[in-house]
């Protein structure tokens, strides 16, 4: 089973929630920025909340998260769990019903990683 939550601040940005069901369980993914509209340079922080809505535990959740071109990692800080910043997965383990676990990412706005072109002439 996969959540997927769409990101606004930047096009084609998404995260995704894999969950092992054992029981059924209500999970909600949100995602925010604390500067929808920075700088070249500036350092923003990317904010994912996740909420089990439900009583029941969920088992085995990992959220994935890739920064898209334009941003440098500079740090993850995740409230439970492990966040692998070369693959984008937040590993939160089990989450208590009515409970929730967030995870802040920091990354520096490089302009010039986005104005990038290649050729490929072949052999």
């Amino acid at each position: 089973q996969k959540l997927v939550l769409a990101t606004p601040v930047v096009a084609n940005r998404e995260a995704v929630a894999n969950v092992r069901w054992y029981n059924d369980v209500d999970l909600a993914l949100v995602k925010t920025v604390d500067n929808a509209d920075p700088e070249d340079g500036d350092v923003v922080t990317f904010t994912i909340t996740l909420n089990n809505e439900t009583a029941e535990k969920a088992y085995g959740v990992e959220v994935t998260d890739l920064l898209p071109l334009g941003f440098i990692f500079s740090s993850a800080t995740p409230s439970v769990g492990t966040y692998d910043q070369t693959t984008g997965v937040w590993t939160v383990g089990d989450l208590e019903g009515n409970n929730q676990a967030t995870l802040e990412i920091a990354a520096q706005v490089d302009y010039a990683t986005l104005n990038t072109a290649s050729l490929n002439l072949g052999p």
